[in-house]
């Protein structure tokens, strides 16, 4: 024992103070002894020092060892207390070690006296000590109970059945029960249908893996979204829930208002866009009049004077040739400006396309087919000009690229809007490849303009696929 030991021997026989003290020494080093031969001394003995053991006699003037011990165990009673005394009865020594007395020692038996003290100072100490821990524990406990009550976050333990052995009230808010009433229910008992959700998995995994999980997810007969902080144990886990419904909500309403807002972008820029094709149209048509309406009449003029001019038949030889040539761009002029002047708006677009087609198979000597259902003719003025203008570009291209047999035009409306197919079964091309022409563009960018979409199947030695739709909402005719 490290600190020296106080003991308060009740003896009035001298003789019977030294042998008791002996023995101890012998034993026990680092003791310090107070004595008390009478009541009074005792009393004040005690009131005096704080012992480690008190030792009493059977009977000391005024007090026998039932009254000390009586007194001992008011004043202080938390010190161990041994009886030793002479030969007594038995019922008695019983009696006084019901009352509260640690031990009881015959005087001719005083060798296991040393034992008896160090035993019962140990089993006072632990006791102490016991004692202390528990009034710690209590205490630590209740600062961690207001703590988790303090918390904003709902709070849940579980044991390693899934039984709640806690809940805070902010968990029981959150839950919409009563914490009292869920104490020692299984939680999938409580809440049948997260049986396979994600939190359910996600709670499996921290008790079984022993790991932390961090896990969101939607509750929808609560209406809210939460977010677990799980931590394990080896007797369960403890959860902290935290209600981010409000949060979640509205991340998705900016995220549905941004969506909104790019969409409205979206559809101005697509306004742009059908802004300058419109313009685009309006150029080629001025381009192609003044093609036609002058400079033709200027060819035509010049073709008329060399003919004046020519009067002997060496001279109309001499300009033969450059009349034909004439010839070959007044007819080509006349052809470029009927591409670049925008068809009449009151022929309907089967009509177009089957004059875009006649005009291919005579150029290009090709089989051509038409397959067209539009019987409604729903499209505006804008958009039929836009759907010849794209079918007009890729016929162009299979003409000039494709060397194609035979192409195929289908115009098909169904109750989603109009789709179009343009394929043809010429050489094809790697549509992986950068493309040096800029047609293909300008017809991914009028479908786009109306909100449709285009695809392009190709592959060398395989001909062409265009598809391309344009929605129902932009097929109806403006009124």
């Amino acid at each position: 024992m490290e600190n020296r030991l106080k003991i308060l021997l009740l003896e009035d026989d001298p003789e019977d103070v030294d042998i008791i003290q002996h023995i101890i020494q012998e034993n026990i080093p680092g003791v310090d002894y107070y004595f008390a031969a009478n009541k009074n001394a005792y009393l004040h003995t005690l009131s005096e020092i704080q012992p480690d053991c008190i030792l009493a006699d059977n009977s000391v003037t005024g007090m026998n060892a039932g009254m000390a011990l009586a007194t001992a165990r008011e004043l202080l009673p938390e010190v161990p207390f041994i009886m030793v005394t002479g030969a007594v009865p038995e019922t008695y020594a019983i009696d006084m070690i019901k009352a509260g007395a640690d031990d009881y020692i015959i005087k001719d038996r005083l060798q296991r006296l040393p034992a008896a003290i160090k035993a019962a100072i140990n089993k006072y100490r632990a006791g102490i000590e016991l004692k202390r821990n528990v009034e710690k524990l209590r205490e630590n406990e209740e600062k961690y109970r207001t703590l988790v009550e303090r918390v904003s976050d709902g709070f849940i333990a579980l044991d390693k059945d899934f039984r709640y052995t806690y809940l805070n009230r902010q968990a029981g808010e959150l839950m919409h029960k009563d914490p009292a009433e869920l104490i020692g229910k299984k939680i999938w008992d409580v809440f049948p249908d997260t049986v396979g959700s994600e939190t359910y998995y996600n709670f499996l995994r921290a008790m079984e893996e022993q790991v932390y999980v961090c896990s969101t997810d939607y509750y929808p007969p609560l209406d809210l979204w939460q977010e677990n902080h799980i931590y394990p144990s080896p007797e369960g886990i403890s959860v902290f829930t935290r209600d981010i419904t409000e949060a979640r909500k509205s991340a998705q309403t900016m995220r549905k208002m941004e969506k909104e807002m790019m969409h409205q972008q979206i559809q101005e820029q697509k306004k742009i866009a059908r802004a300058i094709i419109h313009a685009q149209e309006q150029e080629r048509n001025r381009i192609g009049q003044e093609l036609h309406d002058n400079v033709n009449q200027i060819l035509a003029a010049t073709k008329m004077f060399l003919s004046s001019a020519a009067k002997s038949d060496a001279a109309k030889e001499a300009i033969r040739y450059p009349i034909q040539l004439i010839d070959n761009s007044i007819e080509e002029i006349r052809s470029l400006s009927s591409r670049q002047v925008t068809p009449l708006m009151n022929i309907p677009l089967k009509e177009m396309i089957e004059e875009l087609i006649d005009k291919m198979k005579v150029s290009a000597k090709l089989t051509a087919v038409l397959d067209y259902n539009d019987h409604k003719d729903q499209m505006d003025d804008d958009l039929k000009l836009n759907v010849y203008r794209i079918i007009q570009e890729q016929v162009n291209n299979i003409v000039k690229y494709a060397a194609a047999k035979n192409v195929l035009i289908s115009i098909r409306t169904e109750k989603d809007g109009t789709h179009i197919l343009i394929s043809d079964d010429g050489r094809g091309f790697d549509t992986t490849k950068k493309r040096k022409g800029i047609g293909i563009s300008n017809m991914m960018n009028r479908v786009e303009a109306f909100n449709g979409s285009i695809k392009i199947d190709s592959a060398p030695g395989m001909g062409c696929r265009v598809r391309f739709a344009i929605p129902a909402t932009e097929c109806i005719k403006s009124l």
